[in-house]
């Protein structure tokens, strides 16, 4: 894939480490995007978020700037945020089913507390790739340039 995902967001402050606190419209920025249906798949209105990105250009507060993200890395993590849990979950009924007789279950309840199981591993899995991965630059967008017209 070579796409790209892109948008703009307002610069509100300027954080003492250089990285920029962004006023971002999720709805704005996706809107360019292929793969917007995948990200709001679950959701609905979405409202303004503030993320804390580097500066490489050096905005100031009150500027429109424009972001960048590459479509592999927005598909990459929708596939694991909603792909890992939908696996986990249907690997946990099955083993459900192939243990209910080992475990003394009828095939029902068993492949019910299997899947209620594999998704709480997915759901874990997810939590742990945000929380290794998801602070990576590569799962961020990037400020890219200030947008003519936007102050300074």
């Amino acid at each position: 894939m070579s796409g790209s995902c892109s948008g703009s967001g307002v610069i509100e402050r300027i954080l003492p480490d250089g990285r920029a606190a962004v006023r971002v419209s999720r709805a704005e920025a996706c809107m360019s995007c292929e793969s917007k249906g995948a990200c709001t798949a679950l959701g609905g209105q979405v409202k303004d978020h503030i993320l804390v990105l580097a500066n490489p250009i050096d905005a100031k507060p009150g500027q429109w700037v424009g972001l960048h993200m590459p479509e592999s890395s927005v598909l990459r993590a929708s596939a694991i945020i909603y792909g890992l849990p939908a696996l986990t979950l249907l690997g946990g009924a099955g083993a459900g089913v192939a243990m209910a007789e080992t475990v003394g279950l009828g095939r029902d309840p068993a492949t019910a507390i299997g899947a209620g199981l594999g998704m709480v591993v997915g759901l874990l899995g997810v939590y742990l790739f945000n929380r290794v991965l998801g602070g990576r630059d590569h799962y961020k967008p990037q400020i890219v340039s200030v947008l003519p017209g936007s102050g300074d």
